[in-house]
Parts: C-alpha cells; sequence; structure tokens
C-alpha cells in the first residue's frame, strides 16, 4: 500500500475505527508487525493516563498491557518528544536508545530490537506516539522509515479529527464565555480582560469561576489547554463571539 492509497483511506475513512483498519494496512505493507498507537489527553500531564490507546498485529495486546500495568509512568517518549524533528527508531535506524530498548521490552516482552517509535503532535494540542514492532528475520530497509513517519503523522491527524467530530461532551458557552476565554488563551489577565471588553473586575471573575466549572479544571493554564484542545478556541485565531 502506498502513501497515496493511504491518504486517500483516511479522507475516506468513516470514523476512527474505519480509519485504524486502513492504517494498519499501510504499516502492515512496510513491514511492520505490530502497532500500538497512543494519543495523550490534552488537560493532563503527559505521563498519565493516556485516553485513547489502539494495538494491532502479533503477540499479546500491548495497548492493554500499556494501560493495565501503568507503563504511561516510564514511558520515555513523551520527555522525549520535542527533542525529535523526525522519526525516533529505537534500534536498527541508527540511533540507540537504552530507555527505548527498556520501555520497549515492557511493552512487547518478547521484542527482539527492530522497532521504531514516531512521536505524533496535534491538532489541538493532542500529541502522541506510534510504536512498531517487525519480524526479527525481516527488519525493514532503511529507506522505509520515512514512509512509516508520514504513515503514523497521517493517521493521528486524521483520527484526531474523526475523534474530535464525534466528541459532544464539551460544554456549551454562552458569546461572552467565548470572548473571555479567548483573551485568556493569548495570554491576558483578569484586568487586562475586563479592560478589553469594558466589563468590571467582578464581571469577569464571575465568568471565570463559570469556565473553571464548565471546563472541570481550576487553574488559567489548564482552561487554555483545553480550550484549543477541543477546539472551543483557536490559539492564533482572531478573538469572536
Amino acid at each position: 500500500m502506498e502513501f497515496d492509497e493511504l491518504l486517500d483511506a483516511a479522507v475516506q475513512a468513516r470514523g476512527p475505527d474505519d480509519l485504524w483498519d486502513r492504517a494498519t494496512l499501510y504499516f502492515a505493507s512496510h513491514a511492520a508487525d505490530a502497532i500500538l498507537y497512543v494519543q495523550y489527553v490534552p488537560r493532563r500531564p503527559l505521563n498519565q493516563d493516556p485516553r485513547h490507546l489502539r494495538s494491532w498485529g502479533a503477540g499479546a495486546l500491548p495497548a492493554e498491557r500499556y494501560e493495565s500495568q501503568a507503563l504511561w509512568q516510564c514511558d520515555p517518549i513523551p520527555y522525549l518528544s520535542a527533542d525529535w524533528l523526525s522519526a525516533a527508531p529505537s534500534s536498527g535506524f541508527g540511533l540507540t536508545s537504552a530507555r527505548h530498548s527498556a520501555f520497549l521490552g515492557l511493552l512487547w516482552p518478547d521484542h527482539t530490537g527492530a522497532a521504531m517509535i514516531v512521536p505524533v503532535f496535534g491538532p489541538g494540542l493532542r500529541h502522541g506516539f506510534v510504536a512498531m514492532d517487525f519480524k526479527p528475520a525481516c527488519p525493514p530497509p532503511v529507506s522505509c522509515a520515512r514512509k512509516l513517519q508520514v504513515g503514523a503523522q497521517v493517521l493521528h491527524q486524521f483520527y484526531v479529527r474523526l475523534l474530535r467530530a464525534r466528541e459532544t461532551d464539551m460544554p456549551a458557552l454562552s458569546a461572552r464565555e467565548r470572548e473571555v476565554l479567548g483573551w485568556l488563551v493569548h495570554g491576558k489577565s483578569n484586568a487586562e480582560i475586563a479592560t478589553i471588553l469594558g466589563l468590571s473586575a467582578h464581571t469577569v471573575d464571575t465568568l471565570m469561576r463559570r469556565l473553571y466549572e464548565k471546563l472541570d479544571c481550576n487553574d488559567r493554564t489548564t482552561a487554555a489547554v483545553m480550550a484549543v484542545g477541543h477546539g472551543l478556541i483557536s490559539a492564533d485565531g482572531p478573538i469572536s463571539s
């Protein structure tokens, strides 16, 4: 399966499950023997409670193991992702990391060393990674690394889009609450928001309390991350009601 076919399949996917089935065909056609996809919740620390886990391939199901054994507590990927500008192979692709190998050994107990980890980013601050394991007798050629990396990014971007399209659990915000939240995302203090919107400080404080209640959080940073992560506010767009 070539990249153009994967992209067409992603565009035509009817939902996350359909997309996953199509994407696994792509990875399998490029020598992957097992896959784990982890997507992190925007509002929580990256090493706690991943929200979405999918797995496919040989051996025990790594997604269930990742969750049941709380492997996110020793997962090195979120902390190293920010430093990676390209796919980060654990071995066999020119870069070896003891932390990666140890983690993959927990994830896949029969891991033989031929593996690859691709960090994936956004949209809406939803990040994660795709880990791939390969058969001992047929590790993928280095030429496949780029195809696997791009495929992982396509999977993540479209998977997040499909998830967000079906999520209906976010609270409805009033026009004024959306304005306040928008300025909060853009780094404005309560006093600055009051001046910009021509409101009293008391009114802005009241609106902030309502936003915290609706977003189920208690600090400005979490509120901003949730607003962008769930598509309530654009981090780089204009403020409007």
